[in-house]
């Protein structure tokens, strides 16, 4: 009569295979052993029956241990069957038979994966809208999932990987239990804060400033914003500029095309994961016209001067002047932001004949110059 018992894996310590397996003989060829269950590379928990099969009536043991030799546990007679239990154990098992003159089959491995873990739970997305919102969850686990529970404000709400619940008309922070069982029984609970949201995306930031001067045919523009529940789409004037971003703090660019000279207003529109949203328009000027320059005072073209010039210029915009210029031979020397622009160049660094122009940069950066005209010393 068979007596069974399972052998832990944490009470091991000391109990070794004892001998030397002694070369394959005849006899020892027909000892073979087979696993029969569990199959090898499956997923085992806890207690186990493996099961053998054995050829022939010469088998007098089947021993079971781990790589290092240690016994885990031992069957005496038909139909072989070794308990044991994995709680806790992560290496691979080995088996062997032998019969009663010591003669041994050859040692086999079997590699199993033990669970003993729950399963991995994490939360779509801690944050939802007042009201009747869907909240789910993704799962994950060595074995089959095999129940799932929702727990919020203390009750039991529903099953599977999601569940639809009533959050109520105002924002608050609502409690959110999940509990998850695999099919070994292995159980993970974990406990999240949900917020019910209904706050809209704070804009901290839009470029380009409100009323600003820019050139050219198109504008890029950038809006910073904040939302603890990250965004879900953001658009430009109507275009898709970027869908799922994870919060709190977000920056985003696009670009749109400009025609003539004037006042624009872009609109930026951000929607938050729960689908609050905000708009901010901002208003800019374009400004693509050159200024103009209305007057130099300068010696003229084929002058020649002292080491150093007084010069003097008129310029005019419609959005009015940043500063003007003066170039010697490709390099800028002098510049005035105030006017009337008075600047004093000085020649002697430019040898005993060179190049001048004289510029007029606008608030948007628009440039306008004069011919060259060279000066000799």
């Amino acid at each position: 009569m068979k007596v069974r018992g399972f052998t832990s894996a944490v009470a091991l310590a000391g109990l070794l295979i004892g001998g030397v397996a002694t070369p394959a003989t005849a006899s020892a060829r027909a000892l073979d052993v087979k696993l029969y269950s569990p199959r090898a590379e499956s997923i085992v928990h806890g207690p186990t029956t493996i099961r053998f099969t054995a050829p022939g009536d010469e088998v007098a043991e089947v021993v079971l241990t781990s790589g290092d030799g240690t016994v885990l546990g031992r069957d005496t007679e038909a139909p072989w069957a070794i308990d044991f239990d994995f709680t806790g154990y992560r290496g691979d098992v080995w088996y062997q038979a032998r019969d009663s003159d010591g003669n041994r089959s050859p040692r086999y491995r079997a590699d199993y994966t033990v669970d003993d873990d729950g399963p991995t739970i994490t939360l779509e997305n801690p944050f939802v809208a007042p009201g009747v919102h869907r909240i789910s969850a993704e799962f994950g686990d060595r074995s089959a999932m095999a129940k799932v529970e929702w727990w919020i404000d203390g009750a039991l709400r529903g099953t599977g990987v999601g569940v639809d619940y009533d959050f109520g008309p105002v924002a608050r922070v609502v409690p959110v239990e999940i509990r998850a069982w695999d099919n070994h029984g292995n159980q993970t609970v974990r406990t999240f804060d949900v917020r019910a949201d209904n706050t809209v995306p704070v804009v901290k930031k839009v470029t380009p400033d409100y009323k600003q001067l820019v050139r050219g045919t198109s504008v890029t523009s950038t809006v910073t914003v904040t939302d603890p529940a990250g965004f879900s789409r953001v658009n430009l004037n109507g275009a898709v500029v970027a869908g799922k971003v994870d919060g709190p703090t977000a920056t985003f660019t696009g670009r749109f095309p400009v025609g003539k000279d004037g006042y624009y207003t872009l609109r930026w529109n951000v929607v938050d994961s729960v689908l609050n949203r905000t708009t901010f328009p901002r208003t800019f000027v374009v400004d693509n016209t050159r200024p103009k320059i209305t007057k130099v005072t300068a010696p003229a073209n084929g002058a020649k001067v002292g080491p150093v010039v007084t010069t003097s210029m008129t310029a005019t915009d419609l959005n009015g002047i940043r500063e003007v210029q003066v170039w010697v031979n490709g390099k800028l020397t002098n510049s005035d932001a105030r006017a009337p622009y008075v600047m004093n160049v000085n020649t002697s660094r430019h040898g005993s004949s060179f190049k001048v122009a004289f510029y007029a940069v606008d608030k948007a950066g628009n440039a306008v110059s004069t011919s060259v005209r060279t000066w000799k010393r």
